[in-house]
């Protein structure tokens, strides 16, 4: 009876040294894989939202530029610009039926303070041929912009130098126009790009 009883006492349940520290090693490891994994992940997310607004800020260039070099003259207006505006006429792809073809259009890009954005407004060739300047679609083109800056590059054929100015108004476009663009408010972010105009420049 007393080998009973003492064998009795010893089957108690319950956890020893060694699996105490297996379980401690397990979880210990089991939670660096999961801090290595968001460590990760929030280096990406952080990564891919500093390189969106760059890839936007790059299409939108790109846009503007189509646009300027598709730029004709209207009723003896090529161009208006100041600092942070510009208005051209353009030709503009548009799809209709199933068929795509150029339409004229007057476009004016601007820079809004308040919403630190770049406004885009448009007017089809019907309302620009009544003068209809009512009829205006507007879009936002850019977002979380800090500021633009536009220049107009001219020449003057008497001294044969060039200069940078801060508008324009003619019937000719300028040779070229400099667009900075500052879109990173934390890291003064800046894009700055040089659009050579092609044809209808001032001589």
């Amino acid at each position: 009876m007393f080998y009973c009883r003492i064998k009795t006492l010893n089957n108690k349940s319950g956890y020893t040294l060694v699996e105490m520290i297996v379980v401690v090693t397990i979880m210990a490891f089991i939670g660096g894989v999961l801090f290595t994994i968001f460590s990760q992940g929030l280096n990406l997310w952080n990564r891919a939202n500093t390189v969106r607004p760059g890839i936007n800020v790059r299409f939108f260039v790109e846009k503007l530029t189509d646009d300027l070099r598709n730029a004709v003259s209207y009723e003896s207006q090529a161009l208006l610009g100041s600092k942070q505006a510009i208005e051209i006429r353009t030709l503009r792809k548009n799809r209709s039926q199933g068929e795509v073809f150029d339409s004229l259009q007057s476009i004016r890009y601007d820079f809004d303070v308040k919403r630190r954005s770049i406004i885009l407004r448009t007017i089809g060739y019907p309302d620009l041929l009544m003068d209809n300047k009512k009829n205006v679609r507007e879009s936002v083109v850019l977002e979380k912009i800090k500021n633009w800056n536009i220049s107009y590059y001219t020449v003057d054929p008497e001294n044969h130098t060039g200069s940078w100015r801060s508008s324009w108004l003619g019937e000719c476009q300028p040779g070229a126009i400099k667009i900075n663009i500052d879109f990173d408010e934390t890291r003064s972010r800046k894009i700055t790009t040089v659009i050579p105009m092609i044809a209808g420049t001032c001589s």
